[in-house]
């Protein structure tokens, strides 16, 4: 407990992975920990273990929508639903931009997704781009791979009630501004 406004926003940003404030979730400006566990979650997630099966099918089912709605489009990239001897856990469904867009195009679809009310956003920085390392002594080796596809890379919604025209949705505006960003260029 404090009255110290910053010492409340540095303690909520150290047990939340360093992360700051809610606009810049994806940002780490200290090098945070993850304490945000309760005995409350726990006793929720034992009870949720006891789901997990159906959850992972229902994650994997949005993943495949997204694939049949989007395979097809050569503007992007999208990720494998497979991985021999591993079952993926579908946390995100993130799409890589095809080599022709630009960040600056990525971020103007971006926005112009959420201007329609569908929620996405850049995925993470690779992490040698985070604020906290920005301070970082040593030899910096050559990461621009990392850096021009972490640059292209949009986080679709993806939540467990998602609904098939809720995909439709995003998947259609997706394409239009696909579009419209390829043409514009």
């Amino acid at each position: 407990m404090t009255q110290n406004p910053v010492l409340a926003a540095l303690g909520r940003s150290l047990r939340n992975q360093g992360r700051g404030e809610p606009d810049d979730w994806a940002e780490h400006t200290h090098l945070g920990y993850n304490y945000r566990l309760a005995e409350m979650n726990c006793a929720l997630g034992i009870e949720q273990l006891k789901r997990i099966e159906p959850v992972l099918a229902r994650r994997e089912a949005i993943a495949r929508g997204y694939e049949e709605r989007l395979g097809e489009n050569p503007a992007l990239i999208l990720p494998p639903l497979h991985l021999p001897r591993r079952r993926i856990s579908w946390f995100v469904y993130v799409v890589r931009l095809a080599a022709s867009f630009t960040q600056e195009q990525r971020d103007w679809i971006r926005e112009q997704m959420m201007a329609r009310g569908i929620g996405c956003a850049r995925y993470f920085a690779p992490i040698h781009l985070q604020p906290i390392y920005e301070s970082a002594s040593g030899p910096r080796h050559d990461l621009s791979v990392t850096e021009w596809n972490a640059a292209r890379t949009l986080a679709l919604p993806f939540f467990n009630r998602i609904t098939d025209a809720q995909m439709d949705e995003v998947c259609e505006v997706l394409r239009g501004l696909l579009r419209d960003a390829a043409s514009a260029a």
